[in-house]
């Protein structure tokens, strides 16, 4: 059963995850596909734009879910989200022969850690946006206790 949903769509690519990260474990995770639009599902563009594919991810994982920040590598492979009860989720996405979004899989998970290695609890590990910084590092936005890391 799933604890967790993430809705993901790919539309296009965005500008992995280091620290703070606490090392992370394996996470089943599950994709189902979804298509852009219900009513007609064999749409796929809208205006300019290109669906490339959409996915429902889900795991049995306790930890997973809440994901708010989301950060893809600009090759389209891997996929970074933060939640927000302090946890990192990362996998890799698959796509079929046509190039659309097919999967996801080899999904970790692992909590967001203090500059000192320490968990974040609740209140503090609740992660908003990631940004990737040109240097390759990341900037994480959180709530509740509003701060920048």
């Amino acid at each position: 059963m799933c604890r967790g949903v993430l809705v993901f769509c790919l539309a296009a690519s965005l500008p992995l995850f280091s620290s703070p990260a606490a090392p992370g474990e394996p996470s089943p995770v599950s994709a189902r596909p979804i298509v852009l639009n219900p009513g007609d599902p064999a749409q796929t563009v809208v205006g300019k734009l290109q669906y490339l594919g959409g996915l429902e991810i889900g795991s049995s994982e306790a930890r997973f879910g809440g994901l708010s920040a989301l950060w893809v590598s600009p090759d389209g492979e891997r996929l970074v989200a933060l939640s927000d009860h302090g946890h990192w989720f990362r996998a890799r996405l698959v796509y079929d022969e046509d190039g659309r979004l097919a999967d996801v899989v080899d999904g970790e998970i692992g909590a967001l850690v203090d500059p000192h290695g320490r968990p974040l609890d609740r209140q503090h590990g609740d992660a908003e946006s990631l940004a990737r910084m040109p240097d390759g590092a990341f900037i994480v936005a959180f709530e509740r206790v509003h701060r920048l890391w």
